[in-house]
């Protein structure tokens, strides 16, 4: 399989275990609500790739991190641009 395949198949087996976890609500939720949990996972991958940092400080690990949280600041702000 290629990345994209596997990142998709990973999205869709979360969002299938989402759905039995929490009655399948996601797709009932307004706008905004949506917009802001998108934000709010956005800034989970930040802060995941701060936890990583401090077990692990490698000029790579730091490079990887760092291109994950422009990555995460990307989506954070687009994500707010959903709100309007």
């Amino acid at each position: 399989m290629s990345v994209i395949k596997d990142f998709y198949a990973e999205r869709d087996r979360r969002l299938e275990i989402g759905a039995r976890e929490y009655g399948n609500q996601s797709f009932r939720k307004p706008r905004k609500t949506l917009a802001k949990e998108i934000q709010e996972e956005a800034a989970d991958l930040s802060g995941w790739g701060w936890v990583f940092l401090k077990r692990f400080s490698g000029v790579r690990d730091r490079a990887l991190v760092g291109a994950i949280n422009v990555l995460a600041i990307a989506a954070w702000t687009l994500a707010r641009r959903l709100e309007e």
